[in-house]
């Protein structure tokens, strides 16, 4: 699979690896710096089917069992850290930002989520596991190298739409004087192109919110649909706020179409689990 924009390539491809039977993800950029990071697959779990195995969802009460809490412990476990240092995001599919220290560390895990409604987190503390939950909706990675700070976003098409990657470093600036040039990115598993489709007024906000990417948007004459590419919109945000092509990381991987590693809301409906995506400075 190939990913090129204004005719730069895009790196593509997050590494897949196993630990005691648990299935996730990594950006081989992050993992060049040490960094804690994943995308957990349905591998290595205790949850029954429909929701088999690795069911990570804490919201949808059709999804959410007590084998959820018991996930989190072993995907934690897979990755050699506690679910005592995650943090996992209130999202609420908006651009609320927050940012978090060690003392939110348990926040809608270990107790009742006391977070501000928000769909992105950063912080500059050590061991503070940032924990975004997905269905298809993309995960946005981000380290600021120079000033150690990152970033996690969960982005749907409404943060898409709503550019929460760019706000996302617009904020890490006004804290930590990021500069976007000194980010790596990564743009995890979500639904794919050709699997996203959406009717005409979702199709013409995007056209309007992404002008200049005309191949983002497709029409299919055979059912009315149109078709939206959340990649392409997200790897758009990342390179007009100033991130260098270079260190962007698409994972290639589309939700929808691998029942095998990825719950789908769009596939499954209300019998679908969730992933979570973890970033964590060691």
């Amino acid at each position: 699979m190939d990913i090129t924009f204004n005719r730069i390539a895009i790196n593509v491809g997050y590494k897949y690896e196993e630990c005691n039977g648990v299935g996730y993800y990594t950006v081989p950029s992050f993992n060049s710096y040490g960094l804690i990071n994943s995308f957990s697959t349905r591998q290595g779990g205790v949850s029954d089917p429909p929701f088999d195995s690795l069911n990570l969802s804490l919201s949808r009460p059709d999804s959410y069992t007590e084998e959820s809490i018991q996930n989190y412990g072993i995907f934690a476990k897979a990755l050699n850290i506690s679910t005592n240092q995650m943090v996992v995001v209130n999202y609420c599919h908006g651009d609320g930002i927050q940012i978090v220290t060690e003392r939110d560390c348990g926040n809608g895990l270990l107790f009742p989520n006391k977070l501000p409604p928000c769909d992105a987190l950063i912080t500059d503390r050590k061991n503070v596991a940032l924990t975004t939950i997905h269905a298809d909706c993309s995960s946005y990675l981000i380290f600021d190298k120079k000033n150690q700070v990152i970033a996690a976003c969960h982005a749907g098409w409404k943060g898409t739409l709503l550019r929460i990657g760019t706000k996302t470093i617009k904020k890490m600036s006004d804290e930590y004087g990021t500069k976007a040039e000194d980010c790596i990115v990564g743009i995890g598993p979500n639904i794919s192109y050709n699997r996203f489709e959406v009717d005409y007024p979702v199709a013409e906000m995007f056209v309007r919110e992404y002008p200049d990417l005309t191949d983002a948007v497709r029409f299919r004459p055979s059912d009315n649909k149109y078709l939206i590419d959340l990649t392409r919109c997200a790897i758009r945000q990342f390179v007009d706020i100033g991130v260098n092509t270079c260190d962007i990381t698409v994972s290639g991987l589309c939700t929808f179409e691998d029942n095998r590693h990825f719950f789908s809301f769009r596939r499954d409906g209300h019998k679908a689990g969730a992933m979570v995506s973890i970033l964590m400075m060691k």
